[in-house]
């Protein structure tokens, strides 16, 4: 795979396009685990975006979405999946703004630490855990992404702003899905993951668990 990998570094974006319209899925699946693995070992943490990753991921979704057909039980499942993920994060949403506000609190009362801080939340998404045992499997690249293509990242902003994940009066039920979803509301968390090119809607339709982190940055500054 690494010699197909090195000629399609050699080619501009749009030749790198017209080259993986021939690969089957397996083989998308397979370059973008070992394209994946590669950055990693490299220690990157941030992938620049539009590049031979996203190339790969992008052929795949798009077929696999031309090829999806929704049922019922696939319908009803996805409405669930919806709601789920809006639940989490309003979860998380509540605990980081908790977070935030104590820290906030520290600074107006002069606290001899805190210069600055942000609270953010980050969410992976899972499938059933059978689908980790064997090294080299593509959830890991859907679910533990580096920097820069994550989805489900949300820095908290003033008090009282609403997060877009949590706008009831948004409903994203329109765009991807031709009607399906008409007399359904659809939460932001599911437009961000088909927004990001890398997951199609049979991935969403396997995730089984959803991790969320609250992160605290709590900064300092001294004169010495």
């Amino acid at each position: 795979m690494s010699d197909r990998l090195d000629g399609l570094r050699a080619l501009s974006h749009e030749q790198q396009d017209d080259a993986v319209a021939g690969f089957s899925v397996e083989e998308l699946e397979a370059l973008a685990v070992e394209l994946y693995e590669e950055y990693s070992g490299l220690g990157y943490q941030v992938i620049p975006r539009f590049g031979l990753l996203d190339v790969l991921l992008s052929e795949r979704v798009s077929r696999l979405n031309k090829d999806f057909e929704w049922t019922e039980e696939r319908r009803n499942r996805f409405l669930e999946i919806s709601d789920g993920l809006t639940s989490v994060f309003l979860r998380a949403y509540k605990e980081a703004s908790s977070a935030l506000e104590w820290l906030r609190f520290r600074m107006r009362h002069g606290d001899a630490f805190l210069a600055d801080c942000d609270v953010k939340i980050r969410m992976n998404f899972y499938a059933g855990e059978s689908v980790y045992v064997d090294e080299g499997c593509f959830w890991h690249v859907l679910s533990e992404p580096l920097e820069g293509h994550a989805v489900g990242s949300y820095t908290l902003g003033e008090a009282g702003e609403t997060p877009i994940y949590l706008d009831s009066s948004l409903n994203w039920n329109i765009e991807y899905f031709g009607g399906v979803f008409d007399d359904c509301y659809i939460g932001y968390m599911i437009h961000a993951l088909l927004d990001s090119g890398r997951w199609s809607f049979s991935d969403i339709l396997s995730i089984e668990r959803v991790w969320a982190d609250v992160v605290e940055k709590r900064q300092h500054v001294s004169v010495i």
